[in-house]
């Protein structure tokens, strides 16, 4: 059951990239002290695959515990990162095996978290050389890096990182600012969502700049989000996403999810037992992963608000009790419609959150 709920809100992506690019050896440099030098990216790796393999959380304390070649900042790479060691010229692993041999012909952490949710990290297996998503608690094999030019990723900051605009056709804007002493010429372009979401000025720049977005009127029945993606060259790390998440048609009663498993109930009916009156809401709610129980799933009320619009369709309903939300017909961000019933977590419902996780569902045919 729960491996179908993972696969139905689709928390694993798999990214094939396109990626056949050789490095020559020249663009290394072995330090001869356990660690290779990529000239290019400026980036320190270090030269042998760690001796055992490891979970995601445990690879990233691995890595911030080295002290290698007299370094003590060594980190996780990030999978922008990882790409950049791929070399498909010369056969399997998929990687210069001069500079790096003992490579494992097998998937290599990377620290950049999955898009949807948190249970899942990207990484690249280094025996097709291709970049995709696995979970956490898996153990795979890992290669720690350091350090970058000065003027890097790291010091270029995005703000803010995320938007949520309305329904209507309008625009956004994002500022870009150098926080470090080195000059970046940065780019930015949509890599998701661009059937409705441009970039109408500030496409590229160098230090400062911003970044407007425009965007088309949502009449769907659920959210968006487009997904726009800032690089540095010649940076530490390779990007940084930026998201714009709009709005649903609220004048639709149909519930929706968005990519980021963001629930969106535009009508819950509640008839209260003692007044004998039914009242009629909005609500939002955001996924939430929970560790200590992997096969349930939790949702943590965001936002809710009293509805006035008039309907047409089936509304969700609020048990008397409001200990239970029916949500008779929602939209998958896939296309695919299903009903839903969420029982709320007393014991999670601590300082004023309110928790409901997922008691029943089926696909509507």
């Amino acid at each position: 059951m729960s491996k179908k709920w993972v696969s139905i809100f689709c928390f694993i992506f798999l990214m094939v990239t396109t990626v056949v690019w050789a490095k020559p050896d020249s663009a290394y440099i072995d330090n001869g002290n356990g660690t290779v030098t990529d000239i290019e990216t400026k980036l320190m790796w270090q030269q042998p695959t760690a001796a055992y393999k490891m979970d995601w959380n445990y690879a990233s304390h691995y890595c911030r515990s080295r002290s290698l070649a007299g370094y003590t900042d060594w980190r996780l790479p990030t999978i922008g990162e990882l790409k950049t060691l791929v070399d498909r010229s010369g056969g399997y692993p998929t990687i210069n095996r001069t500079f790096f041999p003992g490579t494992v012909s097998s998937f290599y952490w990377s620290s950049t978290t999955g898009v949807v949710g948190t249970p899942y990290a990207w990484g690249v297996n280094f025996y097709s050389g291709n970049d995709s998503v696995h979970n956490k608690v898996d153990s795979y094999y890992v290669r720690a890096v350091r350090g970058g030019q000065a003027g890097s990723l790291d010091n270029l900051v995005i703000s803010p990182l995320s938007r949520t605009v309305t329904t209507n056709a309008d625009s956004t804007t994002f500022s870009v600012s150098n926080t470090g002493t080195g000059t970046i010429p940065w780019k930015a372009a949509v890599t998701a969502g661009a059937e409705w979401l441009s970039i109408s000025s500030g496409a590229g720049g160098t230090d400062t700049g911003t970044i407007t977005c425009a965007y088309t009127a949502n009449t769907s029945t659920s959210l968006r989000t487009g997904t726009i993606q800032v690089t540095a060259y010649g940076a530490t790390s390779s990007l940084i996403d930026v998201t714009v998440t709009q709005a649903v048609n609220t004048t639709a009663c149909t519930a929706a999810i968005d990519s980021n498993n963001s629930l969106h109930i535009p009508l819950i009916s509640h008839l209260n037992p003692q007044s004998n009156t039914l009242s009629s809401y909005s609500a939002d709610f955001a996924y939430k992963n929970d560790p200590a129980f992997p096969t349930m799933i939790f949702f943590k009320l965001t936002n809710h608000a009293i509805q006035s619009e008039t309907f047409t369709c089936t509304a969700s309903t609020l048990s008397n009790d409001s200990t239970m939300i029916h949500i008779p017909d929602f939209l998958m961000s896939d296309g695919s419609r299903m009903w839903l019933d969420m029982t709320y977590s007393e014991s999670r419902s601590t300082n004023g959150d309110v928790y409901f996780y997922v008691s029943k569902y089926g696909v509507i045919k």
